[in-house]
């Protein structure tokens, strides 16, 4: 494996209650460039927590009490809040469910786009339009000039998630963040997000951790995948070794329930196949 970008080493988050009930408990893992980290597991697993973590967005009610999340080597628990917006807005990129709700519903896509960009850079206005414009055009929208005329509400799911993609793109990140990336998107838009995300990352030498309950989808685009119960990650594996011989008892229950529905067939993986 590479250096590593990102690295978790021994997390565990508990609530800021009495009984301090440990919802995250020794999760490490790490990536290095071109890594793409499925993270699976069933409702109240520890997925999200464990974004919001890496994200540090975590609510007031939770709280990091052990272990360490680094990027490149810096620990980000030691930042200010403004040096982890910046972080955010560049070199750690969140795509998160429900794109729409993700964009201000007040301004129209160019507008957003170009005010991120220039919050970054000391650029004026017509550059910045064309490169907001180039950006929807490397997330395959067509007819990118109207696109950026748009409001959120007039454009489909699929187009707002490609949207959400570009601006999290927008500086180039070192690690992708995707949380239920295709929740609420069809079949076939679904598949279009995946694939340009699956390039965009081996274009632009990034890392990405996909956290999904779709076993369908690490099947096919991730080269690793971490098992996650109860807080823990319970088994980590190549992604081929893992569907074709899990070790773990809950691995081969939800791969056994994903295999009933006919989702996963044994396949290399995209990830791999690249």
């Amino acid at each position: 494996m590479s250096q590593p970008i990102l690295q978790l080493e021994s997390v565990t988050v508990e609530t800021t209650g009495d009984s301090r009930a440990p919802l995250l408990e020794d999760v490490s893992l790490e990536l290095g460039v071109g890594d793409v980290i499925g993270v699976v597991g069933e409702a109240g697993a520890g997925k999200t927590v464990l974004v919001r973590t890496v994200l540090r967005l975590l609510p007031e009610n939770l709280r990091l009490a052990r272990g360490r999340v680094r990027l490149k080597g810096t620990d980000l628990n030691t930042l200010g809040e403004a040096e982890l917006r910046r972080l955010r807005g560049t070199e750690l990129a969140p795509i998160l469910p429900d794109a729409k709700s993700q964009l201000n519903p007040l301004l129209r896509v160019g507008d957003m786009m170009t005010a991120v960009l220039r919050t970054r850079e000391k650029v004026g206005g017509k550059e910045a339009r064309e490169r907001a414009a180039a950006l929807l055009q490397t997330v395959g929208i067509t007819d990118p000039a109207r696109r950026l005329e748009a409001y959120p509400h007039e454009l489909s799911g699929g187009m707002a998630q490609r949207v959400c993609i570009a601006l999290a793109l927008m500086h180039s990140p070192s690690v992708i963040i995707a949380d239920e990336p295709t929740a609420g998107l069809d079949v076939t838009v679904q598949r279009q997000v995946l694939d340009l995300m699956a390039g965009l990352v081996r274009a632009r030498d990034a890392a990405q951790l996909i956290v999904t309950r779709d076993l369908g989808i690490v099947a096919h685009y991730c080269g690793r995948v971490a098992v996650m119960q109860g807080g823990r990650i319970v088994e980590m594996a190549p992604t081929i070794q893992l569907f074709d011989s899990p070790q773990h008892p809950h691995t081969r229950e939800l791969l056994k329930a994903v295999r009933r529905k006919g989702v996963v067939h044994r396949s290399q993986p995209v990830a791999e196949r690249a």
